[in-house]
């Protein structure tokens, strides 16, 4: 009976110790974000070809035209820190402030200089289109993509 139960009680502790280290290495994994700087303007109806899909989603703004005109990959973790720079010369942070069980990110986006902060989720295959400030007679807007397995471990 003493044996069973000192089994019983090592098989939890292998099992917790186990949940613990694989949540911290998840935690300590960083995970990179393709970023997409987008030009909006009203003249033209010109769309390129890889912003089609988000074209429905962007039909409520009162822009007619969608051209990328900057790229950028970001790599965030727990806690950490990353920018990315706007073509009009803001810097927007990003802070990955958690993550859920189902793999999902919990993002901190702010710009200082716009006074900007906004809180975004973002699972894996996933992408968030945040709206910025006007630029050469529009507006910027960037997006955030996350790829389905696309994680790096720090170095």
């Amino acid at each position: 009976m003493a044996l069973h139960a000192r089994f019983c009680f090592f098989l939890c502790f292998c099992l917790m110790l186990g949940l613990t280290l694989w949540t911290s290495s998840v935690e300590a994994a960083e995970h990179v974000l393709k970023v997409q700087i987008i030009h909006a303007t009203k003249s033209g109806t010109a769309v390129d070809a890889e912003l089609r899909p988000l074209v429905r989603d962007f039909s409520r703004l009162e822009f007619s035209s969608f051209r990328v005109i900057d790229r950028a990959l970001i790599k965030v973790a727990v806690g950490g820190n990353s920018k990315f720079q706007l073509p009009n010369g803001i810097w927007m942070d990003v802070v990955l402030k958690e993550l859920d069980l189902d793999g999902g990110l919990r993002l901190k986006i702010s710009a200082q200089k716009l006074k900007f902060k906004s809180t975004i989720a973002i699972k894996p295959g996933g992408t968030v289109a945040v709206g910025g400030p006007v630029y050469k007679g529009g507006a910027l807007i960037f997006t955030l993509r996350r790829d389905k397995n696309r994680v790096g471990k720090l170095r």
